[in-house]
């Protein structure tokens, strides 16, 4: 059989000839191999045909095409070699693996005298070296300092645990050999291994129990009298794996048991002893340790950013809420505070009672985002069973967590208002200025405007705020606000903000949110120690390599100026005409100012004489479509709305003491030409703005791809925006029989506001 497989192409005179190499077997069963080359076809004009080849050539079938097998790539090629490589060498190992259940020699390791196995116990110990094998002296030698080791010894032929005399059990410190006060305690140990051994522990009332027990490396599970004790060692496991792994303690204590062969009644007072105060203690006992703030009261234990500024700078802080750390009002009270204290979570009893006093339940009316607060992503009845709804936290341009704050209710304003506060006390007395990122920023500082000018007992502190705060929105969420909120909030768009996205909490929920299944059921004191390990533990994996962080954005701030300054001179070789950078920055404001200007035109008609025109028309209107209707109900509707408001233009003629406007009045025709003028000015200011907008977001949207998330948001919004043409572009005449201006068009289409420079923009920049 033969087969097929590629030739590297040869170079012969500039030109590449294609072939095959043919494997065949011949009748002996040898393999055998020829290169085959591949002829390019032969042209008409080098060998001349005649009817009679053609013919033959015709009548002869053509041989099937033999598929050229892909040479797979050098990544597949090396897993492959791999795969084969452990495939190999798979009975090997189970073969060694066998061998290893006897002792690798008879040898002692220490003495390197032959043991008789028939006469002399063989021990082996793996926990002092692969190759631990000792006679009896030598290892009672090396095992009478308090040891957790566990030995087996070869007898029956196979390995069986060794039973060590109970002098060999003790856990004696030196200072207590001479003791005549100390005596031998019985204890249940969990060493380093998870394996449990009961040892006789020597206590003396010249320290407590838990002194002794750490300086032998064991923790004790309870305070007084304890009759458990675990290594430190696996306690420490326990600490990282849950830190980094979100593992359980029950979790941690089932992988103990299957891999050290405990009982169920082992397993579960491993358990029980884990579960409470002990395992608590111990974690705030290593955080103590490791931010060395016992041995000097300066250090801050890690938890400030190396990289921001400690005096006379600016800071940035990322601010935001999450809803998936909640806490179940069924899962108990806590008898004591939080062991980290206010460390990373403020106190929660300030925080309700400055809620109490805080107005923010009305919404500011500028705001452009949809606000949600954090009831609309629970049914009434699971927010009745939680009595914390989630956190609010911070963290600063570099990733790392600043301070947290438990939530009680949605997501309201006086939650950022508080934290912002603390963060204010912190920064200020160093002369630091903070930029507060948030996703709802436009809302934040119109809420914050809003108190500032209500007399109240929070106005100084609004007041306060708005001085000391450059506020903006994340690069992400801006796209989901409108067009003004983007160039009014977007990082991208303000000084001081360089590359930072806003992003960095988002990131640090990502990580936060798996404790939510451990944290639910806590007692509010276990809940925030807990949530404060993981900050703490966030905080010092971004910090450990902060300058491999600073290196990368470093060279991504290069880049991308680079890349702006390419751009930015390729568009002033396409603008036609010189530009400055003050042009630059002039379009900037004008493009504001244009986005958020609203038309208030005043005339010298009195407000109260163009408001009687108006519903002097309209209950004109009203009465004609009375006498026209001939469905009931709709004539029911229209009576009601006709009675109301006869009953308005009479107090206003009683008020003014005035007699019924008719239409050829010419003080009514004043006000109402007046009021017609007024109103399609605020439509044309309209349009203009909704067309600066559509135009602004058109134009980002070009800068990415189709299907991606940002791409689909600009989409929405720029619907949104041409959607809201369909009110003001209702400009036929708005009130019959009045002459409007020239330049007012009574019939207008969605083509033509849509663009910068049509005629409804003229005519709202020259009226």
């Amino acid at each position: 059989m033969a087969s097929f497989s590629k030739r590297k192409r040869t170079k012969k005179s500039e030109f590449y000839w294609p072939g095959v190499k043919v494997n065949y077997h011949d009748d002996d069963g040898r393999k055998r191999s020829y290169w085959m080359e591949i002829n390019p076809a032969v042209t008409s004009t080098d060998t001349p045909t005649t009817s009679t080849a053609t013919d033959q050539h015709l009548a002869q079938p053509e041989a099937p095409e033999i598929p050229v097998p892909v040479q797979p790539s050098l990544y597949t090629q090396n897993k492959e070699a791999v795969k084969e490589s452990w495939s190999e060498k798979r009975d090997d190992l189970i073969h060694i693996a066998i061998q290893s259940a006897k002792p690798p020699t008879t040898t002692c390791y220490l003495c390197e005298e032959e043991v008789p196995v028939l006469t002399a116990p063989l021990i082996f110990c793996k926990d002092c070296s692969p190759v631990g094998v000792f006679c009896l002296a030598c290892f009672q030698k090396t095992h009478k300092s308090p040891s957790l080791h566990c030995a087996e010894v070869w007898k029956d032929g196979c390995l069986q645990p060794y039973v060590c005399s109970s002098s060999s059990r003790q856990l004696i410190m030196p200072h207590q050999m001479n003791c005549y006060s100390s005596s031998l305690k019985s204890m249940r140990v969990f060493d380093q291994n998870g394996r449990l051994q009961y040892l006789d522990v020597a206590v003396c009332p010249c320290e407590t129990e838990l002194e002794t027990l750490l300086k032998l490396g064991l923790w004790g599970a309870t305070p007084t009298k304890p009759q458990t004790a675990f290594s430190v060692s696996l306690l420490e496991w326990l600490v990282w794996l849950s830190r980094e792994a979100q593992v359980s303690t029950e979790a941690f204590c089932r992988a103990v048991r299957w891999k050290n062969n405990l009982t169920l009644d082992e397993a579960n007072s491993l358990h029980r002893a884990l579960t409470g105060e002990c395992i608590a203690e111990f974690c705030h006992f290593r955080h103590r340790l490791q931010s060395m703030k016992d041995l000097s009261v300066s250090l801050d234990g890690g938890s400030s950013c190396p990289a921001c500024p400690k005096n006379d700078g600016e800071q940035i802080i990322a601010i935001d809420g999450n809803f998936g750390l909640v806490r179940k009002a069924s899962s108990g009270v806590s008898s004591a505070p939080p062991l980290h204290g206010e460390s990373m979570f403020l106190d929660d009893e300030e925080l309700k009672e400055f809620l109490s006093t805080y107005h923010d339940q009305e919404k500011p009316s500028e705001d452009c985002s949809h606000f949600k607060a954090g009831q609309c992503l629970r049914s009434k009845t699971q927010q009745q069973k939680l009595d914390i709804t989630g956190v609010f936290g911070s963290v600063c341009r570099h990733n790392i967590p600043q301070k947290f704050l438990n939530m009680f209710h949605g997501e309201r304003f006086g939650y950022p208002v508080y934290l912002i506060r603390s963060l204010l006390r912190e920064a200020s007395p160093q002369n630091i200025r903070l930029k507060i990122i948030y996703d709802v920023a436009c809302s934040l500082e119109a809420h914050l405007r809003r108190n500032a000018g209500r007399e109240g007992m929070h106005q100084q502190l609004s007041q306060d705020m708005l001085q000391q705060l450059s506020l903006a929105v994340d690069v992400f969420h801006s796209y989901g606000h409108k067009a003004l909120c983007q160039v009014k909030y977007n990082t991208r768009r303000l000084e001081g903000f360089g590359l930072t996205d806003g992003e960095g909490v988002e990131v640090l929920w990502s990580y936060l949110r798996r404790f939510a299944k451990i944290t639910k059921e806590m007692t509010p004191a276990h809940r925030v120690e807990k949530l404060s390990e993981a900050l703490s533990h966030y905080a010092m994996r971004k910090a450990i390599d902060i300058e491999v962080t600073l290196k990368e954005k470093m060279k991504t701030a290069n880049a991308t100026e680079k890349l702006a300054e390419e751009n930015h001179k390729e568009a002033l070789s396409h603008a036609g005409v010189p530009v400055s950078v003050d042009d630059i920055k002039r379009w900037q404001k004008m493009e504001k100012e244009v986005m958020s200007k609203k038309e208030r035109t005043s005339t010298s008609t009195c407000k109260w004489k163009k408001e009687y025109a108006g519903k002097r028309m309209r209950h004109q209107a009203l009465g004609e479509k009375i006498q026209e209707c001939q469905d009931e109900s709709a004539l029911a509707v229209h009576l009601a709305a006709f009675t109301k408001l006869e009953s308005t233009l009479k107090s206003i003629e009683d008020k003014h003491r005035i007699a019924r406007w008719q239409q050829t009045d010419p003080e009514f025709i004043a006000a109402l030409t007046d009021l017609d003028s007024e109103e399609r000015r605020q439509h044309l200011a309209t349009i203009q703005s909704v067309s600066c907008q559509r135009s602004f977001l058109i134009s980002l949207k070009g800068r990415y791809p189709d299907g991606q998330a940002i791409a689909l948001k600009l989409s929405r919004q720029i619907t949104s925006a041409s959607n809201s043409y369909q009110k003001p572009l209702k400009l036929t005449t708005l009130y019959p029989g009045v002459h409007n201006l020239q330049n007012f068009h009574h019939h207008c289409t969605f083509r033509r506001p849509v663009t910068l420079h049509g005629p409804l923009t003229r005519c709202w920049v020259h009226p």
